[in-house]
């Protein structure tokens, strides 16, 4: 293979997300990543840890840097047919694997899809406790997606699908940065590092230093149609961005790590964190992996609906 080809694949692979499964059935994983130092991520399987170009091939690797699927390239990505690679798997040669490119991670695809009609209605209606001024909704050509953010430190589990946004036309983002609250008692200075983190990563935010009820009142009247918060914690953020002041909007959890699964739920001795309050106001959480029976049956004995969990494979870098 020449130096060139390669670049131009190598190029092409870290900048889309994957459905990977078997060839002509449901796929393992809708939102496989091919990380630029040689790691596959967003999906956890022994036989698909590692990626390479070489000789022509696409070539998937197991644990132990062993090959495990090879996918022939073509000449350059636009000689796909449909954005698809099918690759033979080494282990068994009656399996096909295929690999298809997708622009979007599956969460996009449920914010812009099945909506378009019903937005307007929603939010009319939503706002029909508010001001006059925000009754009139507003031309809109995209679907409005707002972050709120106040933390460095779990950030990376946002920083894909917030990317991928800036980047689709159907979308336009806004990402509020603010200082961390402790339950309005106490401030830690938090917002000069995110804002450094995303200018890094080449995104524009709008610092919120204080006066947090016009900020909301703005973002009311830009009108978001979703709402992604970066914690679950109330007491992280002032209270006008607590989550009965973001009702009028779906809100989403996109979680960084699994401790829901590890602790119980404030002041109880059994179930789990996804029986959390916040949760009644979530409109849709992406869960890691699908619940476990007794998660289920925890979320069955308490106010969340299990239909807000969604399984999506980590959203943390590996």
């Amino acid at each position: 293979m020449n130096e060139q080809k390669r670049h131009i694949w190598e190029n092409y692979l870290t900048r889309q997300w994957f459905a990977f499964g078997k060839k002509d059935e449901e796929p393992y994983t809708r939102d496989m990543i091919l990380n630029s130092d040689g790691q596959i991520s967003n999906y956890a399987a022994h036989n698909e840890s590692f990626w390479q170009v070489r000789d022509d091939q696409l070539q998937f690797l197991d644990m132990n840097h062993e090959i495990t699927t090879r996918f022939p390239l073509p000449e350059n990505p636009c000689e796909m047919v449909k954005f698809i690679l099918i690759g033979d798997y080494v282990l068994d040669p009656s399996v096909q694997h295929q690999l298809m490119a997708r622009q979007l991670p599956e969460s996009l695809h449920d914010l812009k899809n099945g909506f378009g009609n019903q937005l307007d209605a929603h939010f009319d209606q939503a706002s029909l406790t508010v001001t006059p001024l925000i009754k009139k909704i507003k031309t809109r050509s995209r679907v409005r997606v707002a972050f709120i953010l106040n933390s460095v430190e779990t950030l990376p589990a946002l920083l894909p699908l917030m990317k991928a946004l800036q980047e689709d036309e159907a979308f336009e983002a806004k990402i509020l940065v603010m200082n961390k609250q402790y339950y309005d008692l106490n401030v830690l200075p938090t917002l000069d590092d995110v804002t450094a983190f995303l200018q890094k990563q080449q995104l524009i935010c709008i610092p919120v230093e204080s006066n947090y009820e016009a900020a909301l009142k703005k973002l009311r009247l830009w009108q978001a149609d979703f709402i992604i918060r970066q914690s679950q914690w109330d007491g992280d953020y002032p209270s006008a961005f607590q989550a009965d002041h973001l009702d009028w909007a779906r809100l989403i959890h996109v979680p960084y790590t699994i401790t829901e699964k590890m602790t119980y739920a404030p002041h109880h001795q059994k179930g789990t964190m996804l029986t959390n309050d916040y949760y009644l106001h979530v409109w849709r959480y992406y869960t890691a992996e699908p619940l476990y029976p007794d998660e289920k049956e925890a979320v069955a004995a308490s106010f969340i609906s299990q239909d807000i969990f969604q399984p999506v494979g980590s959203m943390k870098p590996r």
